[in-house]
């Protein structure tokens, strides 16, 4: 099941770097999309604590697609400022995720930063890299908009983990309440959809635009503590992918 997850939450990756990349006649599109991917799955299925004496099978999986990557960069990668980004990426993504046996850096517990640094990272990894890649100008705006995007899915996986972050990490859900947090997750929401229609009107008559929103603030206001697991490990995630394939009609 965990692996299917991940699978899923690449595939959802995949979608959304294709559409923007189709939407912004980026070229490489497929490559760029299918780079992201992996590199999500890759994120997503390093264990928690990397211990080269106890290998188990998302060691080695992880290994491999690390090797995958380092092979995929030969190719994809046509700019300096795409590998500097990417990098970075990585790095926070990394220690974000997983840790040496024999070294602990806890990014997770800075104030705020479990959400916003998940909203950066697919921010960058979907969003900016494909126009850095490809040494097109990207709009701050476009960026920004798709950030609030992913914090406010992240909100309703703080309200899940609430019991469990409390007195150890300082998240918007701890820090709020669960009726607060969820009034930001759909202001940020909202936000997002304010910016495309402001600066791109076409999509009011875009209806899986139009779908998407109504589809995450309806997950959103269901969204408890003791929720079932297909919502956040199906439902939540689908909406990246129905934003990817709403990015294809146009």
């Amino acid at each position: 099941m965990f692996l299917l997850k991940n699978v899923w939450i690449s595939f959802a990756g995949f979608i959304l770097s294709l559409g923007i990349s189709v939407h912004a006649e980026l070229p490489d599109r497929y490559l760029t999309a299918a780079f992201c991917a992996l590199s999500i799955f890759f994120i997503y299925c390093l264990p928690g604590k990397i211990n080269f004496r106890k290998r188990g099978f998302y060691f080695y999986l992880s290994l491999i697609c690390a090797l995958a990557l380092g092979i995929f960069c030969f190719y994809i990668i046509h700019t300096l400022a795409a590998f500097l980004l990417l990098l970075g990426v990585f790095f926070i993504s990394f220690f974000y995720v997983t840790s040496f046996s024999f070294l602990k850096i806890p990014v997770r517990s800075l104030p705020y930063a479990k959400g916003a640094l998940i909203a950066l990272c697919w921010t960058a990894a979907c969003v900016a890299f494909p126009f850095v890649n490809s040494g097109q100008s990207i709009d701050f705006l476009f960026c920004v908009s798709h950030f609030c995007f992913f914090l406010a899915l992240t909100i309703p996986f703080d309200i899940r983990d609430i019991s469990v972050d409390q007195g150890v990490i300082t998240t918007i859900a701890v820090k709020l309440g669960i009726f607060y947090s969820k009034l930001t997750a759909v202001l940020l929401l909202l936000f997002f959809f304010c910016w495309r229609i402001w600066f791109k009107p076409e999509f009011l008559l875009n209806p899986l635009f139009l779908f998407t929103i109504v589809y995450l603030l309806f997950l959103l206001l269901l969204v408890r503590k003791n929720s079932a697991g297909i919502l956040f490990d199906i439902l939540l995630d689908g909406s990246i992918v129905l934003l990817g394939l709403s990015y294809f009609i146009w």
